[in-house]
């Protein structure tokens, strides 16, 4: 088994030119880019009961190559940080091979199915551009570039995203990288994997927005760790409604991003006097500031439904 650390960002197709154009890379940038098609076919009940527990069993074709990959659900964060195994196959085996699993997962999936058949349900064709970067701190990050599509059920998704997944180094190195792209052109965080989006593309849900969960802290916890548990918390609820917002067109997910906001507010205010004015009070100045641009759009929103 291996981990993976990555940072999605999604942006529309013109500003993966300007991503990809950009010094913040070529700076950065060793060797030469490699470009491949991915066809990629992930595999599940047909009520998808893996996708739903957090699995995703993927079958992937590239360069005449097949692999088999299964990945579990990452804890909820703006970075996933998942476990990953990998099975070569050979050219003619299609579908995966459950044997080639550790016992503990093969027993959880056949759980999960309980009975059912496994079988193809999503597919998606993507083609990636790659490349190796190292900063000058020595962090090594794979960056690609992804354009393709999504399909299951008869339906297509376009996708249009980088991926920043850390090699070797400090997980910090994406975010700083991200920061920089950032300022080069509109990406926003993809809080969602390819099978998690495909998964909503073959069924009839739409995205729904997300309210607060409970924040639950161990009495022994430092209070350096309290304030960050509930900073992850508010930040996801945040990037977690602005996708339903900005595919939905939600005015309750505009709404959820205003209370993510004041909470986390509140998290900055009680923990002043510990962590510091200096930074909790400029946070917080930036949290108003984002609070009151997605006010505007909530009060439109209200006077068009009244």
């Amino acid at each position: 088994m291996s981990r993976e650390i990555e940072l999605k960002l999604e942006c529309e197709p013109e500003a993966l030119e300007r991503v990809r154009r950009s010094r913040a890379l070529s700076r950065l940038k060793k060797g030469r880019a490699s470009a491949k098609l991915l066809r990629s076919v992930y595999f599940d009940t047909e009520n998808f009961a893996l996708m739903k527990d957090g699995l995703a069993l993927r079958v992937r074709e590239t360069g005449g190559k097949r692999v088999q990959t299964l990945k579990t659900e990452s804890e909820a964060g703006i970075s996933a940080d998942r476990g990953e195994w990998e099975t070569a196959l050979a050219k003619h085996e299609d579908a995966p091979d459950l044997n080639r699993l550790p016992d503990d997962l093969k027993a959880r999936i056949k759980s999960l199915a309980n009975g059912d058949a496994i079988s193809p349900r999503l597919t998606s064709l993507i083609r990636r551009t790659a490349s190796r970067l190292e900063t000058p701190e020595g962090d090594e990050i794979e960056f690609a570039i992804d354009r393709g599509v999504l399909r299951a059920n008869g339906r297509e998704m376009p996708v249009s995203e980088v991926e920043l997944e850390l090699k070797r180094g400090d997980p910090a190195s994406l975010y700083r990288l991200a920061l920089e792209l950032a300022d080069i052109a509109p990406v926003r965080i993809g809080m969602r994997s390819k099978a998690e989006r495909a998964l909503q593309l073959a069924g009839d849900n739409k995205l729904m927005a997300i309210r607060a969960e409970t924040t639950d802290l161990d009495r022994r916890v430092s209070v350096e760790d309290a304030y960050a548990l509930i900073l992850k918390q508010c930040l996801t609820h945040l990037l977690m409604n602005e996708a339903v917002a900005f595919e939905q067109a939600s005015s309750e997910g505009l709404h959820q991003m205003r209370v993510a906001l004041r909470r986390m507010r509140s998290a900055f205010s009680a923990f002043r006097e510990v962590m510091g004015a200096q930074g909790t009070d400029r946070f917080s100045t930036e949290a108003k500031w984002l609070a009151t641009a997605i006010g505007r759009a909530r009060d439109l929103d209200v006077f068009l439904t009244d």
